[in-house]
């Protein structure tokens, strides 16, 4: 056998993406398959939703800003463009006590491999949701790492922040402390913080003197409140956490801007300390030239455009409520119905998805297909991706989730 040891056993399972190109093979021979897999926005009638604003964007750039390499880290006005979107109205309040450093990243994905990278020591465990996106523990896994699992939420559906101090006080041993947050709109449950929840969290880190990287996988940010300072208020809490302690914002184009195949995102790193996001800076760029090189210039460019240009971004904005709104009823009808039919779901404030727990999630995933059902599972659950799926479908999928479940005794 000529591939090494270490690559042996590396073979993906449960591939979201792969199951979506199955999901939408069925459907093109039989069009009441219900696709509900990938996270992406389709429209009411089941076709992609692509944005007019960033269109236009596109369609503004010279052939100079489409097709050249991009630097490793990203151009200056990408940067820019990330840092003024991200934190908006509270960037020059950030930026009078705190060091920030972007770099451009293949989505938000390659911004979470980034950190792992760099702050996981081969045999740590990074500190994960349970019910979580479990890719996650491929980029542990491939870092020879591993995880350690804490409680979302308790049993009255609040955030528990006691079981997250029960798992960082287990790594005693560990170098660094990698605490995963994906917030808001949690994928694939649509749980989300409170501010309450943010400064809780934040006395619980300040009161340990050991290294913890916070990463705030912020993928879904933008489909949280139309009022999008919310939550950008809520992050600028964390400039309230302690010089031990660095946060990362990973943030994914796909989402927010719905540029999924061109793989574009960014890592952000904010610290008091600015030797700190150098070296984040140095060693991010580093792997990512020894990995994919640089990301895409055309990804890179549309979002310039696209945030720098006032009349783009004014109008993406109204796009972006729009689709807000339209996932916020899609959510409503299927909690709705699935409170009607006796089907339970997981706590869920807003997002791209909605979780079904079940005690067999592959059985009752393998069952739904004699339905033309496609869903992606998790360790306890099946989720629902309302964001690929129209009101009908919304309505009428929960009868049939509990009919197998029923059938299965799942």
């Amino acid at each position: 056998m000529i591939i090494n040891e270490k690559s042996r056993k590396k073979k993906l399972t449960n591939n979201i993406l792969s199951l979506a190109q199955e999901a939408k093979r069925a459907k093109l021979s039989n069009p009441s398959t219900i696709n509900s897999t990938a996270g992406m926005l389709f429209d009411e009638n089941g076709v992609l939703y692509t944005f007019d604003a960033v269109k236009k964007a596109m369609n503004s750039l010279t052939g100079d800003k489409m097709f050249p390499y991009s630097d490793t880290g990203g151009s200056t006005n990408f940067q820019n463009a990330i840092l003024e979107w991200v934190f908006s109205n509270n960037l020059d309040e950030i930026k009078k006590t705190h060091h920030l450093r972007v770099i451009a990243t293949p989505g938000g994905s390659g911004a979470i491999a980034l950190t792992f990278s760099t702050y996981l020591n081969r045999g740590d465990k990074v500190l994960l949701p349970k019910v979580m996106w479990e890719t996650y523990i491929t980029y542990a896994e491939e870092r020879e790492c591993s995880y350690l699992t804490y409680d979302l939420y308790d049993e009255n559906g609040n955030f528990n922040l006691n079981s997250i101090k029960q798992c960082i006080d287990k790594l005693n041993d560990q170098e660094n402390i990698v605490l995963v947050i994906n917030d808001p709109c949690q994928n694939p449950t649509g749980f989300c913080l409170s501010d309450n929840d943010y400064d809780n969290l934040i006395n619980l880190l300040n009161s340990y003197s050991r290294n913890i990287v916070l990463l705030i996988d912020m993928a879904y940010f933008d489909y949280y409140s139309s009022n999008g300072l919310i939550i950008r208020n809520r992050y600028l809490k964390l400039t309230r956490l302690n010089d031990n302690i660095l946060s990362v914002f990973t943030f994914s184009g796909s989402k927010t801007f719905g540029l999924y195949g061109l793989r574009i995102g960014a890592a952000i790193g904010m610290s008091k300390n600015e030797e700190e996001v150098n070296y984040l800076k140095d060693c991010y760029e580093y792997i990512a030239r020894a990995s994919w090189s640089s990301s895409t210039t055309l990804g890179e460019g549309i979002i310039e455009e696209l945030v720098l240009n006032e009349e783009y971004k004014e109008s993406f904005r109204n796009e972006v409520k729009k689709m807000s709104s339209i996932l916020e009823t899609r959510a409503k009808i299927f909690i709705e119905e699935s409170k009607k039919c006796g089907l339970k779901t997981l706590p869920f404030e807003c997002g791209f998805f909605v979780c079904v727990p079940t005690s067999n999630p592959k059985l009752l995933m393998d069952s739904l297909r004699k339905d033309n059902v496609y869903v992606v599972t998790t360790e306890t659950c099946i989720r629902v991706a309302i964001c690929a799926i129209n009101k009908d479908e919304c309505k009428r999928l929960p009868y049939i989730i509990k009919n197998r479940m029923d059938n299965e005794g799942c």
